[in-house]
């Protein structure tokens, strides 16, 4: 019975983490209109990589805009 809580506890938490995936790609690409749309299906292009994505992600103590 203890492997079957966890097994629906780790399912909830996939699913959960997919929501919030899929909703961050959706507000990025509403309100920052980034050149290259992100694809809430795909990991490629994303991260560090992409423009608005790389500045959102960046310690406040570096300027993202500054090319060193």
């Amino acid at each position: 019975m203890i492997l079957q809580v966890q097994e629906g506890a780790n399912g909830a938490h996939g699913d959960d983490i997919k929501c919030v995936k899929e909703e961050l790609v959706t507000w990025i690409n509403q309100d920052y209109q980034p050149k290259e749309i992100l694809n809430p299906k795909t990991q490629s292009g994303q991260g560090l990589s992409h423009d608005v994505c790389g500045g959102l992600l960046v310690p406040i103590d570096f300027d993202w805009e500054d090319p060193q």
